[in-house]
């Protein structure tokens, strides 16, 4: 993490490193990577948080303690993901949706919503944190400050602006 900067929260197409630690059941490394500054409600190409990745485990020994830990750390239970499949199971899920269609799993999920309720939830980072690109151009502490419905111009896409001498797209152009 010396060495990358951007490690923390950088997708190279499988998600974050917080991703990983949800599905390799690595709590230590959760809490690591959330103390390292790692966004807790970040997405990944399927619109996945690991709050999703947790509940979609949750079957297995150890996913419900991460997804409680998830919880008590201001993972947000209502974002949606993408349609990531949209003929065997089409629509936006939420974390419960994605869960197995078991009762008693379904129930534990929903009563760990209830008691964590009261958790600040953190807001949603803006969709370009996992990419390199965006990192290298505009640094992680710049991209950790947009929100998740800013659009940055793309250096590529830069000109200068014959009225006000600007380096970035301005609104009148």
């Amino acid at each position: 993490m010396k060495t990358d900067p951007y490690f923390i929260t950088q997708d190279n197409g499988a998600g974050s490193p917080l991703h990983f630690a949800t599905t390799y059941k690595q709590l230590d490394m959760i809490h690591l990577l959330l103390n390292l500054g790692a966004e807790i409600n970040q997405r990944d190409d399927k619109g996945f948080t690991p709050l999703h990745r947790a509940a979609y485990l949750a079957q297995y020994d150890g996913y419900m303690e991460i997804y409680e830990y998830l919880m008590s750390r201001g993972a947000d239970p209502s974002i949606r993901t993408e349609n990531y499949d949209p003929y065997l199971s089409p629509g936006l899920k939420l974390p419960m949706d994605v869960a197995l269609e078991d009762s008693e799993i379904r129930s534990k999920l929903k009563d760990l919503d209830q008691k964590y309720a009261k958790v600040p939830k953190v807001r949603q980072p803006h969709p370009d944190i996992g990419c390199w690109w965006t990192l290298y151009d505009y640094g992680l502490d710049k991209v950790k400050t947009w929100d998740k419905d800013y659009e940055h111009p793309y250096p590529g896409e830069a000109h200068v602006c014959k009225t006000n001498f600007c380096i970035v797209r301005c609104p009148g152009c």
